[in-house]
């Protein structure tokens, strides 16, 4: 579950700053709205988990950032495919802000900077 990997990752690097972004497809009534929603919801339930709330941003993008245009959905042979397509659009991501929060518990010489490019995928717990 995305949820217990970013969980992970806050636990095992003290020092980083995320942002939780969600994303919507056109479908979605009052997107920005929904997506708002979704992040924070997400950053509650790491709040709930002990993280600090300074350390997470919750965004929510709407439908600012798809990975699949309109133009390519609508070329899709059946209404399957074009379904499997906007769900794409609708996604979960997690960036790193800043790796320089204050950890008052831990003293890290040197932390690890990761690079990532890949996203995890939304789950049903931050859908509608």
């Amino acid at each position: 579950q995305a949820l217990e990997v970013y969980y992970k990752i806050l636990i095992d690097n003290p020092n980083i700053i995320i942002e939780v972004a969600t994303h919507c497809s056109h479908e979605e009534k009052e997107p920005e709205v929904l997506s708002q929603k979704r992040s924070q919801k997400i950053k509650e339930l790491l709040e709930k988990k002990g993280v600090d709330p300074v350390r997470i941003v919750a965004k929510g993008y709407g439908f600012k950032k798809l990975k699949i245009s309109d133009a390519t959905i609508a070329k899709a042979k059946s209404q399957k495919e074009k379904e499997a397509l906007r769900q794409l659009n609708r996604r979960t991501t997690f960036m790193i802000l800043s790796w320089d929060y204050p950890a008052t518990d831990t003293i890290i010489q040197k932390p690890y900077k990761p690079k990532l490019s890949r996203e995890l995928d939304d789950t049903s717990e931050f859908k509608r």
